[in-house]
C-alpha cells in the first residue's frame, strides 16, 4: 500500500490574533503588519500598541501674541499715567481735596487729607495686585492651560471695572498730571477689554501635555 505523503509539521503559531483576541489587553490598539511566510498566502498579523492616556491636549488662542502685545501696551499706558500722578502728586492731592471739601463741607481737613491719601494708596495697591494676577493668568494661557482663559477673563473684567472706578475717583483731578488722569484709565480699560476679547479666538493645538 502506498503510504500517503505527510505534510511537514510547522510548529509556528498561525493563530489569528485580531482586535477581538482575548489575549490582547483592553487598553491597547492593534496595527496591521503584513507577514510573508514561505508556502503560505500573505495575510495580516497584528501587534499590540499601548494607548497613551497621559496628559491632555493643550491649546491656546490663535492670536495670543496679539493679546500679549495689547496687554503690554495697556501696562505701558498704566505706568505712564501712574508716573504722571506721582510727579504731579501735590497738584493731584490739592484738586482731590478741593473736590471733597466742596462735597463734604462739614468734614475736617484731617479727614479729607486721609481720604485723599487712602484713595491714592488704594488705587496704587489695586493696580499692582491686578497687574500681577493678569500677568500670571496670561502666562498660564500661553502655556496651554484651558482653565486659565476663564480665570483671566474674570480677572480682566474686574480690572476694567476697577479702572473705570479709578477714573471716577480722579474726576476732580483730571486737569492735573498732564491731563493723563482724564483719559489714561479709560484707555487702559479699553485695551484690557480688547485683549480679553481676543482670548476667545479659535484655539491652536500645542500637543499633549502631562
Amino acid at each position: 500500500m502506498q503510504q500517503a505523503a505527510q505534510t511537514p509539521h510547522d510548529d509556528r503559531d498561525d493563530t489569528y490574533r485580531g482586535p477581538t483576541d482575548p489575549d490582547i489587553p483592553d487598553d491597547t490598539v492593534t496595527e496591521a503588519v503584513p507577514v510573508i511566510r514561505s508556502g503560505m498566502p500573505e495575510r495580516p498579523a497584528y501587534r499590540s500598541i499601548p494607548r497613551d492616556f497621559s496628559g491632555s491636549e493643550a491649546s491656546r488662542p490663535a492670536f495670543l501674541h496679539v493679546v500679549a502685545a495689547v496687554w503690554v501696551l495697556a501696562l505701558l499706558v498704566a505706568v505712564v499715567t501712574a508716573s504722571a500722578i506721582f510727579f504731579d502728586k501735590a497738584a493731584v492731592q490739592d484738586a482731590l481735596r478741593q473736590g471733597l471739601r466742596s462735597d463734604n463741607p462739614s468734614r475736617s481737613a484731617h479727614t479729607i487729607n486721609n481720604a485723599v491719601n487712602y484713595t491714592l494708596f488704594g488705587l496704587l495697591a489695586g493696580a499692582c495686585v491686578l497687574t500681577l494676577i493678569n500677568g500670571l493668568c496670561l502666562a498660564s494661557t500661553w502655556g496651554g492651560n484651558r482653565r486659565a482663559r476663564i480665570v483671566h477673563t474674570v480677572v480682566a473684567l474686574v480690572t476694567a471695572g476697577g479702572l473705570v472706578g479709578a477714573w471716577l475717583s480722579l474726576h476732580d483731578a483730571r486737569a492735573t498730571a498732564y491731563h493723563l488722569t482724564e483719559w489714561g484709565p479709560i484707555a487702559v480699560a479699553i485695551l484690557v477689554i480688547i485683549g480679553t476679547a481676543l482670548l476667545f479666538a479659535p484655539p491652536v493645538r500645542l500637543g499633549r501635555v502631562s
